[in-house]
């Protein structure tokens, strides 16, 4: 651990050499998303001893928020607008390089017939149970 620094405050709290003694893997505190860190290997090294990194990726998940019909359908324009510019705001103000928004995983109406006879017009072909999950 002594060989090594990093930049931006984190700290190393362990490293672990591969069995080919080529590959290093650094355990450090938490990273913050989005900021790049310098790793210099202080002393040991041949050749290169600078790498730089990013730190992993964020996941925002949101609740069902119901009525996801209306981006099967399409016949609710503005509310499918105004769930964009919500979705836009929440990533721009909470990060998210990937957000999921899960809805109906244990209820709803997709498996009931009516469902199925309104989303076959909408699509223009017949959607069987297993179209209906998807």
């Amino acid at each position: 651990v002594s060989n090594f620094s990093i930049s931006n405050g984190i700290e190393i709290l362990s490293a672990e050499l591969d069995s080919t003694e080529r590959h290093m893997t650094l355990e450090t505190t938490e990273q913050e998303h989005g900021i790049t860190y310098t790793v210099t290997v202080a002393k040991g090294a041949g050749g290169n001893n600078v790498a730089m990194f990013s730190a992993g990726w964020n996941m925002l998940v949101l609740a069902d928020w119901h009525l996801g019909e209306k981006y099967v359908f399409g016949n609710k324009p503005d509310e499918v607008d105004n769930d964009i510019k919500i979705i836009r705001y929440l990533k721009d103000n909470h990060g998210g390089d990937f957000i999921l928004i899960p809805g109906d995983s244990n209820a709803g109406f997709w498996d009931k017939e009516t469902f199925r006879e309104e989303m076959s017009d909408a699509l223009g072909f017949e959607v069987t149970n297993e179209d209906a999950v998807f």
